[in-house]
């Protein structure tokens, strides 16, 4: 049996316009939505964030046949 956990891999830019360093970082976290987390400042990108979920299957193929779009695996199990 192997179980592999999943978590979500969407990102999204932002488009915020020019402005200095320390200013783009504050804005960035204040456009950032809930649910969401700052992934780099200054190129303006975020990641969405969710708790970790764990599948299951007896094969590698049927594993990943499991893994919904917008999601990577992390890590396989096997028992």
């Amino acid at each position: 049996m192997l179980t592999g956990r999943i978590r979500p891999s969407e990102t999204r830019t932002l488009d915020l316009p020019p402005m200095d360093l320390t200013d783009l970082i504050r804005e960035v976290h204040a456009a950032t939505p809930e649910g969401w987390d700052v992934k780099d400042a200054r190129t303006q990108s975020i990641y969405r964030i969710a708790p970790i979920k764990e599948i299951t299957a007896e094969t590698r193929e049927a594993l990943d046949a499991q893994i919904p779009e917008g999601w990577m695996l992390l890590s396989i199990l096997v028992d």
